[in-house]
């Protein structure tokens, strides 16, 4: 009987102050209206905050969460993903190095790596590259064909030289851009006293300064000494082409 009346006393008492709290408010709104619309305002800020945070702050926070739970995922699929990539070369460095720590392996393996990196780099830069004649050489040669007289001209090359056949199609294409008839590229295995030549020029008889100035960019872009042969078995007004070796 006794903890019903305090529990009654309680209750009033919360209500007592609820009504002493709705009292205070009415009074503020008859003396100072203003203050009473401010208090009302941040009471439904307040609670259009809560409803915000509740209908919209948290399915965008659990949007958040698995948005980054993916993320790790696809971090650890990445890992395990390298981690197989490099288990052959840590295989092949604990028989190299079976002494060292992992870390050291792998240095010394990498290490291994970038020296014959280094050697096949210096390999592929001693060799001879392809030969060819650049594009703005090209089109100055394109050029003065078209303003020469025109001349037939005949294109072989040594079969046995894997770059000569790109050169010579380069120079049939130039050729006939300028407007020349031409014929081949053909191969061709041709025996000569003493070397081969490396790319040469044949003419029954000198041609015109006009065509000797195409004959000499054409060296020039070659990076070859200026060479004419005259033969006698070539026709008049014909050029005979012939890359050779490098």
């Amino acid at each position: 009987m006794y903890n019903n009346k305090r529990g009654m006393s309680s209750d009033k008492s919360f209500v007592g102050k609820v009504e002493e709290a709705v009292d205070d408010l009415n009074k503020v709104r008859k003396r100072k209206p203003w203050l009473f619309f401010l208090i009302v305002a941040g009471l439904f800020g307040f609670a259009a905050l809560y409803v915000f945070e509740k209908f919209w702050g948290i399915p965008r926070l659990k949007e958040q969460i698995s948005v980054q739970k993916e993320e790790m995922s696809e971090l650890k699929r990445d890992r395990d993903a390298k981690a197989n990539q490099l288990a052959p070369f840590l295989a092949f460095a604990s028989k190299q190095f079976p002494n060292q720590t992992e870390p050291e392996r792998l240095g010394k393996l990498l290490q291994q790596i970038e020296e014959a990196t280094a050697q096949m780099k210096q390999i592929g830069d001693s060799l001879p590259r392809p030969r060819r004649i650049a594009d703005g050489n090209a089109q100055t040669i394109v050029t003065l064909l078209s303003q020469a007289p025109k001349f037939s001209v005949t294109i072989t090359y040594e079969s046995s030289q894997r770059d000569a056949e790109g050169l010579a199609n380069q120079l049939r294409s130039i050729f006939e851009k300028g407007g020349w008839q031409v014929k081949g590229p053909q191969p061709a295995m041709i025996i000569l006293s003493g070397s081969q030549p490396s790319f040469q020029i044949s003419v029954k008889e000198m041609p015109p300064s006009s065509v000797q100035r195409v004959l000499s960019e054409l060296f020039d872009s070659l990076h070859l000494k200026r060479a004419i042969a005259k033969k006698t078995d070539i026709p008049t007004n014909e050029l005979s082409i012939y890359v050779g070796h490098q």
